[in-house]
């Protein structure tokens, strides 16, 4: 029994056992009916079958990350972590939590590189030496909040349209050696730096989904904003779904999630894109 069948099957218990005996004097009608709505709205409110999943995700993006701020800069231009620091790819655990209409989805990429610096590298107001030996790291977290509403609701095929925000925090570290300038002369030593942002930006998009028979659908997803002048941002994301009992399933697909942001001499553009594949649960 469900748990949502819980409250309506006592409140009938309740009413069925006074009819069956007949010394148990009858309630009256008003906190019989009482007790009924107020069990039905108990019902509604409890979360049924199926309304939350959870789904674990093995992402392989390849990244493509710049950076160019008062604070962050390589030789005096934009930060390129694979070709400037030798960032490689890594693998990014994804994990989506659904309930009902609202997903939240969760990405936590991270790489880092060493290489000999051909030129100065700028980061939280420490100057990192031309030929100095250096070791950086990144960290992306990339959350998105959304809430779907259909606008097509056929028996094998569904579209929707959503709203939500999406946040971006990002962190680069380093370990090298700095400069340190005192009247004439100049010291170097070794040294840390990091320097982050966080950016929340508002979303809209569509998405759809076919049944093609036998347990499996494919869909789209896509959503974003254009920022005018300030860049752009959007979440692309395309796959199949096999469920092959209830309550399980099995998904894979592509995803590319494009992030640029400029104001003025401030910019950062980070590309995340490649194949995924997860297990997803329904409670």
């Amino acid at each position: 029994m469900s748990c949502k069948k819980i409250p309506v099957a006592i409140c009938s218990a309740v009413v069925g056992a006074s009819c069956f005996w007949p010394n148990v004097t009858m309630a009256s009608p008003v906190p019989v009916a009482a007790a009924t709505v107020a069990a039905e709205a108990v019902s509604n409110a409890l979360p049924s079958s199926g309304d939350l999943s959870a789904e674990v995700r093995y992402f392989s993006p390849n990244l493509d990350a710049r950076a160019h701020s008062d604070s962050i800069n390589y030789k005096g231009g934009d930060i390129n972590l694979k070709d400037d620091l030798d960032f490689s790819d890594k693998n990014a655990p994804e994990l989506v939590l659904r309930y009902r209409n609202v997903s939240v989805d969760w990405i936590h990429a991270t790489s880092d590189g060493s290489t000999k610096l051909d030129g100065d590298l700028k980061l939280d107001n420490k100057k990192f030496l031309n030929g100095s030996n250096i070791h950086a790291d990144s960290k992306l977290n990339y959350v998105n909040v959304k809430v779907a509403s259909p606008i097509i609701a056929a028996p094998h095929i569904k579209t929707t349209w959503n709203y939500g925000i999406a946040i971006i925090n990002w962190k680069m570290s380093a370990d090298g050696t700095d400069s340190e300038t005192s009247g004439s002369s100049a010291a170097a030593h070794s040294a840390s730096a990091s320097e982050s942002y966080t950016v929340p930006i508002p979303l809209v998009g569509v998405g759809a989904e076919a049944e093609l028979g036998g347990g499996v659908s494919a869909y789209a997803n896509i959503s974003g904003l254009p920022l005018a002048s300030y860049g752009h941002f959007y979440d692309l994301e395309t796959g199949l779904k096999y469920k092959p009992i209830p309550y399980f399933s099995l998904s894979a697909g592509y995803r590319r999630v494009d992030i640029n942001v400029h104001h003025g001499d401030d910019r950062g553009n980070f590309v995340l894109d490649g194949p995924w594949a997860g297990i997803s649960y329904n409670f």
